[in-house]
């Protein structure tokens, strides 16, 4: 008697995969899956990430702490929100959450991101209490040191972006996968090719018994190549059974049809473009490695401009101005007379003065300097 199969699933997929959800994890699942719900989240994460790095990008180490603690209550109300989300995911998903990759890596990035905000209010901006270190020096010969303050927040708020921005990235396919837990699968429309060559790759499969199973296809199918629907694949695996190789057991025979490419019943989107486009180039390997020469030139070509315009300003031109203000004293009085007068010092050559006044050799020549710097520029501009 040949095996009756209700449904293309029952033949694709293992036993594993087709117990089913209990009914409260699948509407929770249903719930945290809604497009509105799914994009409100997203669209909390997106704010989130655009508040903070305008925060990060618009001020200062010594100005942060102005705005500091408006995008931390922001981030702290977002945060808040998506613990809802992330709660009910994981009561919906539960044992399945450490099966999906996607799902699992949103929930720890989401815990990294509490743990970075706990660390945004405990190191928070306070410009009462900040203190002055230095910072090395802002020029390659150390003559002029810098200094910073040491406020740190501003920092935490870039690795916050950065955990935000994964979350972006995580997020829909982690919805993806979940729905799969809760919907029913879309019809697949199964390639006649490919079922035609499963028949033929069939172990022991004789020549009449091929023959008879291609002429059920075809009197199933009404063509040579195309698509069938699922309805009409199961008849055709029921009709097949009668044809199987002596010996063939019927879990092996429905194993082997696992094999058969489906044609989903979807648009054409960014997956199908990206391999269509691979394939492409794995056809033009020439093509391919001159657009790479032309993408490594082309990324060359700003730090190498950089690095000769900086030879151009800041050594085959080395003149230094030194402006100060210097008070008008009364020595009779010995008080300043109100007037200041402005002093201005300049130095040339391969020599400056240092925070001390002191005379200070530089180590370069400025006329040789100047013709690498032209040189390199006319290289790389004029090709």
């Amino acid at each position: 008697m040949p095996p009756v199969v209700t449904s293309f699933t029952e033949l694709s997929s293992d036993a594993s995969s087709l117990k089913p959800l209990p009914s409260i994890q699948r509407r929770l699942l249903q719930i945290v899956d809604t497009r509105g719900w799914h994009y409100t989240i997203m669209a909390l994460l997106v704010v989130d990430f655009v508040a903070n790095c305008l925060g990060v990008a618009a001020t200062t180490t010594e100005t942060y702490a102005d705005i500091s603690s408006y995008l931390r209550g922001a981030s702290a109300g977002c945060l808040g929100c998506e613990l809802l989300d992330m709660a009910l995911r994981m009561l919906g998903m539960r044992s399945m959450l450490v099966k999906s990759p996607t799902n699992l890596g949103d929930m720890i990035v989401y815990i990294l991101l509490l743990v970075t905000l706990a660390c945004r209010f405990v190191f928070a901006d306070d410009l009462s209490s900040a203190k002055i270190l230095e910072d090395g020096f802002s020029d390659k010969w150390e003559l002029y040191r810098k200094y910073k303050l040491d406020q740190v927040e501003s920092y935490i708020a870039v690795g916050y972006c950065m955990l935000v921005t994964l979350r972006i990235l995580l997020k829909p396919p982690a919805r993806t996968y979940s729905k799969t837990l809760h919907r029913a699968p879309k019809p697949d429309r199964i390639l006649i090719q490919s079922l035609r060559a499963a028949i033929r790759q069939l172990p022991h499969i004789t020549a009449v018994a091929v023959e008879k199973m291609e002429t059920d296809l075809q009197v199933l199918s009404g063509a040579d190549d195309g698509w069938m629907l699922p309805e009409l694949f199961m008849t055709f695996v029921e009709r097949a059974y009668a044809h199987r190789p002596a010996g063939m057991t019927t879990a092996a025979f429905l194993t082997h049809f696992q094999q058969v490419q489906l044609a989903p019943v979807t648009t054409y989107g960014m997956r199908e473009v990206m391999a269509s486009t691979f394939r492409h180039w794995a056809n033009e390997r020439w093509l391919l490695v001159g657009t790479l020469f032309v993408v490594g030139v082309a990324a060359a070509i700003v730090p190498l401009l950089s690095y000769f315009l900086k030879i151009l300003t800041d050594e085959a031109f080395p003149t230094y101005v030194n402006k100060r203000s210097t008070p008008v004293w009364d020595y009779v009085l010995g008080v300043p007379t109100g007037k200041d007068t402005l002093v201005i010092t300049r130095a040339f050559h391969n020599d400056t003065a240092d925070s001390n006044n002191e005379r200070k050799i530089l180590p370069f020549t400025a006329e040789n300097q100047l013709y690498v710097g032209i040189i390199g520029v006319l290289g790389i501009c004029v090709p």
